[in-house]
């Protein structure tokens, strides 16, 4: 019996010894994991701030100090450019390691080799589209300038140096989570960063726009898909003022008689359209101080940690504080002692898809033109952690990656994807040279290295200019060239070279005395090349009349401006909308809606019903003007705008018929049907009319954690706004950084993010500008023109020097 029970006890313990040690699943080694000498344990910070401290590091050129301040926020003080990137690339790490690791894996495609075969799909399609390919390209490209190489290189070895002091103990939570380590680096891994944002900006929406006008094209015909997909509106307020005129009157290429229509259209999964931005400057001469103020918010996903980090970079030579990218060098968005920028995204169609036909199932040739080309075949591994490797083959056509090749054609089709971002431009040279500007003339001359991802560049200056560049590389194409799928067999949809520098739309110093851009169109129809601008008109028609009617603008202007929820779609149809309820038949719930409507202002606010009643409202309606057409295949339907004017002017327009019923409708007997099922869908989601109908209750915002981990995100959070709104903002998509600068002597200046400075969901830190964030307020950023001798509100100093290679160091 003794033996038994020892037999038992030692399988037990050996048993423990095992699982403790071993992966279950995707769940890390438990022992490891709750271990309280290196486990998630050691993640819990002891104190609020970083402990004071003074070390060598190797890599340093000569002294360096930082003082981080109550919100964590780094300033950097150093003797010369490379100790300024050597240390931003090493606190960046600091506080943000995993995340910056991470990103890269996700635009490379290399998720399967730490997170194992569920990966595997995505990382096989992000393969295919060939970010990791582009980003060496454009690293290329970057090194190729000796300021740029060395930029990187010193940001890299910032990054190393830290990564080589960590103990495995040490290393983040999530490194912990899914039991693997850090790697090394590399300037790869930076151009990997600014690739994920030039794919984040540019990809995602008109990769399934063409697309699903395609399908659009398809099934009702040219004539149709251009009446209810039109280009462009009527009355615009593009980011380049209608009253620029343009001295150039450039050849453009002709378009063929006819629309290609493509042989097949695959299925794809919608991305949710949110990502855009706001930015405007007034003029000294429309401020009450009387020098230039610029406003910042742009709007990309939310998560956790944040997409930006916060810092201040000081020099002899230069001093500049903003947000930076994790994993990247620079200040993205912000200011210097003498100009101040920040970008909105340009919205301009820079990919468009190409379908091929192939000359048989090997896919190795396509027809072009009266030819065949031989398209070039790549092979790449695919390592999956816990199984097989995957090789993948590639197959590259002149004009980029065959992405998806398509079902039940005969001869064989495949989609072909050109873009841009698979150009390569200086990025790194064109950001160092802005970060430096002091006046116009630099922010021009830094704008003429830039390639992608297109954006409206904002820039103002202590000398009194303000500025705006709808700036990037843009096709030369005929009047909707792009809007759907491409024959790839006719060279005639070539791209006919770019827009020359010289020729791209901006201003300076208009006549308005302010400018902005909220992703509206860049150019009226003056201007002789053919730009494309899709967002709908609400947000920048509401700003521009807000503009105009400040005078003397201050800081208190721009913050409402920010905070404005008017929604300018609810107001330009809501009338009309109310004029179709029959009141005789409403019931009691349906009088008490109706009345709480009858009374709104249009205004978004946190503690509004009446938002979440027209916000239902609105998408019951406009889901039943056209999914009867449209069907269950067709992803996009037409804009609001489109919609709104067609009830306006053609109430009775057959597109309001119900085709799957015998009555003939029209706009009125579809908005009844659709109020009724929404007050019959609200009071069974919500409950009875009441403060869980107020629209902060009812659509909720989730900030969830880059990698979905549960409970690292923030959940609930109460906000007004909405999509078409100054403050835009939906469940996945707001204000990412607010920033506000004044341009007097000294500078100054304001901002918040959602998020916090640390990437350790442990950490007060990671947080903590979540509350201040979602009330709209802003704090004051803390610019400092020399080393601090006044410590107060400076919560810890790291002083630090260089370590001679002879005398061993952090490797």
């Amino acid at each position: 019996m003794e033996k038994l029970k020892f037999g038992i006890c030692a399988t037990l313990s050996l048993t423990l010894v095992i699982l403790g040690n071993r992966r279950i699943g995707m769940y890390p080694p438990i022992g490891k994991f709750f271990s309280p000498f290196w486990g998630y344990w050691q993640n819990v910070e002891r104190t609020k701030y970083p402990p004071a401290l003074e070390k060598k590091i190797l890599g340093l050129k000569d002294r360096v100090e930082v003082y981080f301040d109550k919100n964590l926020v780094p300033h950097i003080f150093a003797q010369n450019e490379e100790d300024a990137y050597f240390m931003q690339g090493y606190i960046t790490a600091y506080h943000r390691l995993w995340q910056m690791e991470f990103q890269t894996r996700v635009v490379a495609g290399e998720l399967a080799e730490v997170l194992g075969e569920k990966a595997l799909k995505f990382d096989i399609r992000q393969r295919r589209f060939g970010f990791l390919r582009a980003a060496k390209k454009s690293l290329k490209i970057f090194f190729q300038n000796p300021d740029a190489k060395r930029i990187l290189l010193a940001y890299t070895a910032g990054v190393n140096a830290y990564i080589r002091s960590l103990r495995p103990h040490q290393y983040p939570l999530e490194y912990k989570i899914f039991d693997y380590a850090p790697r090394l680096w590399s300037p790869l891994r930076s151009a990997l960063v600014l690739k994920y944002m030039d794919w984040l900006l540019t990809l995602p929406f008109y990769n399934q726009r063409e697309i699903e006008l395609s399908k659009v094209l398809k099934k009702f015909g040219a004539k149709v898909a251009n009446q209810i997909f039109p280009t462009s509106y009527p009355n615009p307020a593009p980011v380049i003022p209608l009253s620029v005129s343009w001295n150039f009157s450039p050849s453009l290429p002709k378009a063929p008689s006819s629309v290609f229509v493509p042989s097949s259209v695959i299925t794809q999964p919608l991305s949710e359209l949110g990502i855009g931005s706001n930015n405007w400057a007034f003029s000294g001469k429309k401020t009450a101080t009387g020098a230039p103020l610029l406003a910042s918010d742009p709007h990309l996903p939310l998560t956790l940690p944040s997409i930006w980090y916060e810092l201040q970079m000081h020099t002899p030579f230069w001093n500049v504080y903003g947000v930076s990218l994790p994993g990247s060098p620079f200040v993205i968005i912000g200011f210097n002692e003498h100009s101040a920028w920040a970008m909105t995204n340009a919205q301009t169609d820079v990919a468009d898809w190409y379908e091929l036909e192939f000359k048989d199932n090997s896919y190795k040739e396509y027809k072009y033109g009266k030819k065949w080309r031989k398209v070039k075949i790549l092979h790449e591994l695919i390592r999956v952690r816990g199984g097989k490797s995957r090789k993948l083959t590639i197959h590259l056509s002149h004009y980029g990656p065959v992405i998806y090749k398509l079902k039940g054609t005969s001869p064989p089709k495949g989609l072909a994807l050109r873009w841009v971002g698979y150009e390569g431009g200086e990025e790194v040279l064109a950001l160092w040279k802005l970060n430096r500007a002091r006046h116009y003339k630099d922010y021009r001359k830094a704008l003429k290295h830039y390639s992608s991802p297109a954006q409206n560049f904002l820039f103002a200056t202590q000398d009194g200019d303000i500025g705006i560049s709808h700036y990037g590389r843009f096709p030369i194409r005929w009047p909707d060239q792009g809007k759907f799928i491409s024959n790839g067999s006719d060279p005639t949809y070539e791209w006919k070279g770019f827009i020359p520098h010289p020729h791209l739309p901006h201003v300076r110093n208009p006549k308005e005395g302010f400018v902005f851009s909220v992703n509206q169109p860049p150019v009226g129809k003056g201007y002789p090349y053919f730009l494309t601008g899709y967002y709908e008109p609400y947000r920048h028609k509401r700003l521009k009349t807000l503009m105009e009617s400040i005078q003397k603008a201050t800081l208190e202007d721009c913050l409402r401006l920010q905070e404005d929820t008017k929604n300018l779609h609810a107001a330009s149809i809501m009338p009309a909308l109310l004029k179709t309820l029959e009141k005789k038949l409403m019931s009691h719930e349906e009088q008490k809606v109706y009345q709480i409507l009858r009374k709104w202002d249009c205004h978004d606010r946190v503690n509004s019903i009446a938002s979440t009643v027209f916000d239902k409202w609105w998408r019951l309606f406009h889901k039943e003007v056209w999914e009867d057409e449209f069907g269950k295949k067709i992803h996009f339907l037409p804009t609001k705008l489109f919609t709104v004017n067609l009830a306006l002017t053609s109430p009775n327009s057959l597109w309001f018929d119900d085709i799957r019923t015998e009555e003939r409708e029209n706009f009125s007997q579809i908005a009844w049907r659709s109020f009724q099922k929404t007050v019959k869908a609200l009071k069974k989601q919500l409950g009875p009319i009441g403060d869980s109908w107020q629209w902060g209750k009812a659509r909720k915002i989730h900030i969830p954690h880059i990698a979905k981990l549960p409970g690292f995100g923030q959940k609930g959070i109460e906000m007004g706004g909405n999509l078409h709104e100054l403050k835009t903002c939906t469940q996945k998509f707001s204000t990412s950084w607010r920033m506000i600068v004044s341009l007097e002597n000294p500078v100054k200046a304001w901002g918040i993010y959602p998020g916090g400075q640390s990437g350790n969901p442990a950490s007060a830190f990671y947080d903590n500008g979540i509350k201040d964030w979602k009330k709209g307020k802003l704090r004051r950023l803390r610019f400092f023109q020399k080393l601090p001798t006044n410590l107060k509100g400076i919560a810890a100093v790291w002083r630090l020097s260089p370590l001679p290679k002879e005398d061993g160091g952090q490797r």
